[in-house]
């Protein structure tokens, strides 16, 4: 036997109707667009090269692209700060290799996990001259 649930109110809501500037509160630039508009045509195939491969269907249409995308990154970052939450932007850290007394970047001989290219196993390598702390621990048994 069917269960009644009541009755419920839905609402349909045409996305086409609905503009985005609905959900910002941060003034958005002139000209800004919801989608990225090339100022040249593109074909379908075009569009496809460029998303999976980076071909650009014309020279300068990457530039343009980042100029969109930059600009929404700016209004997003300052919509997410006036609802209070702010970005977290933390310093690129650039690591330095350490480097032995010839100059050289140091190699430690720390372990490894590689790849066994007969059975497709993943093994823990280690050089032989370097002892784990399991055999360390061992050692002072």
């Amino acid at each position: 036997m069917a269960t009644y649930y009541g009755k419920t109110h839905v609402k349909f809501v045409n996305p086409d109707e609905t503009e985005i500037k609905d959900d910002y509160t941060v003034p958005i630039p002139e000209g800004l667009t919801e989608y990225f508009e090339p100022s040249k045509p593109v074909t379908y195939e075009q569009s496809l090269a460029w998303l999976t491969d980076g071909i650009e269907p014309y020279p300068g249409y990457a530039d343009e692209f980042n100029e969109w995308d930059k600009a929404w990154e700016m209004v997003n970052r300052a919509q997410a700060e006036a609802d209070g939450n702010p970005y977290l932007v933390l310093p690129t850290a650039h690591p330095q290799p350490d480097f032995d007394a010839d100059g050289q970047p140091a190699d430690f001989d720390d372990p490894e996990i590689v790849v066994d290219p007969d059975s497709g196993l993943a093994k823990l390598y280690v050089a032989e001259d370097t002892q784990t702390e399991d055999a360390d621990a061992n050692d002072a048994d």
